[in-house]
């Protein structure tokens, strides 16, 4: 469905799908039954062939600052063994309307069909943009916005998988560059930093195609002992697109950190007391034990053993924050021999706590503060990858 206002009044007309025709093209005409005469109508250049019967789609908003329209994804599940894993597809929507943009094989024109008459015939409109009753012809792109990607899940292939939920693996697809949004929560702002390039690319570039412009990308989901958790969900869906001051944004991102360290304690005093227990001293115990109750503690049992990040991540976001505070002339970080033996659990961790508890020190006099901004977006953009990698590659 389809929504239009009228510009006098803004009243709203649902327009949804009521005829598809054409042979070597499909034609989609959708009506309003409360504005009548009026016929909005979209074509769909591929050549039409016949479709299968028996299967249904569900249809998400995306963008990616580093998805050319001519690129299709192919998505595929670990957890999905038939069809190479493969539950859908991810395609620019303006391409799907654009004549030559995309090269749809029969196979991959009935995900873009189904899309498209999801898109048309949903009882809830998922458009983005609010659009006005007019008499020029009406684009796709009036309705949404330029650089959407609709990433079309095949139910079937779906229900395969035990316990499906599209939203587990949302933190695997921001690692490359893949946000969700809709009407409500809309992008106001996208992480384009080279780690998360660097993830993008290595499907689009440094692997071939199956085909021209179709590149397969194999989908990792979140653990369900942290994906279940609400504001994980929440972070992903509604608030990772927003803008925030920068030090509100950090401290929205660490939430994630916060979430894990009742975990660590379970898997910790499971893993280094319980399993081992008789062959530790009583002093053992309680030094592990106390240990537990420092977080510091608990982030490096995080990072160094259940959610290890990547080795270029964690060298990029320890450098980052290791010259944010030479850059303000922190006193703590200027020997430079001290420097090289801290781990990104120190410096991570310390960040964390300077900004909650030296605010100041990010409006210090003689301090480039225009530096110190683009110091923090650059830690924050490196943060919000490593939650996405921690939430992704997390055993517990």
């Amino acid at each position: 469905m389809l929504v239009l206002q009228d510009a006098t009044d803004r009243t709203e007309h649902s327009f949804t799908l009521t005829d598809v025709t054409g042979v070597n093209q499909k034609e989609f005409t959708l009506t309003s039954a409360t504005y009548p005469g009026l016929n909005i109508q979209f074509t769909l250049d591929p050549p039409a062939q016949a479709l299968p019967t028996g299967y249904t789609v569900s249809v998400h908003l995306f963008k990616n600052p580093f998805h050319t329209q001519g690129q299709i994804i192919d998505l595929r599940s670990a957890d999905r063994s038939e069809g190479n894993g493969r539950i859908g597809y991810l395609f620019s929507l303006e391409a799907l309307f654009t004549p030559g943009a995309l090269q749809l094989d029969p196979h991959r024109y009935c995900y873009a069909y189904f899309g498209i008459q999801y898109i048309f015939e949903n009882v809830a409109t998922i458009q983005t943009k609010d659009a006005d009753i007019k008499a020029d012809p009406y684009s796709i792109m009036d309705f949404f916005d330029s650089d959407t990607i609709i990433l079309v899940l095949c139910n079937e292939f779906c229900n395969d998988i035990n316990n499906f939920n599209f939203q587990n693996y949302l933190p695997n697809l921001f690692l490359s560059g893949f946000t969700f949004f809709s009407k409500n929560s809309l992008i106001e702002t996208l992480n384009d930093n080279t780690y998360l390039k660097n993830k993008f690319d290595s499907y689009t570039v440094t692997t071939p195609p199956i085909l021209n412009g179709i590149y397969p990308f194999r989908l990792e989901k979140a653990k369900i002992s942290i994906c279940s958790e609400a504001y994980v969900i929440h972070l992903f869906t509604n608030l990772i697109q927003k803008k925030f001051d920068q030090v509100t944004r950090f401290l929205m991102i660490y939430q994630v950190i916060e979430i894990f360290m009742p975990k660590m304690i379970h898997l910790e005093v499971q893993q280094r007391v319980c399993n081992d227990l008789y062959s530790l001293t009583t002093d053992k115990v309680k030094e592990l034990v106390i240990g537990l109750t420092k977080q510091g503690e608990l982030i490096t049992a995080l990072f160094a053993r259940h959610a290890i990040p990547s080795n270029e991540l964690s060298n990029l976001l320890r450098q980052e924050i290791l010259d944010f505070f030479i850059h303000v002339n922190h006193p703590e970080f200027q020997d430079q021999a001290k420097n090289i033996g801290l781990s990104l659990t120190d410096l991570f961790y310390a960040f964390r706590n300077k900004i909650v508890h030296e605010y100041r020190i990010l409006h210090e006099n003689g301090v480039d503060h225009e530096v110190t901004k683009s110091r923090i977006d650059t830690i924050n953009h490196l943060s919000e990858a490593l939650v996405a990698e921690t939430i992704t590659v997390f055993v517990g």
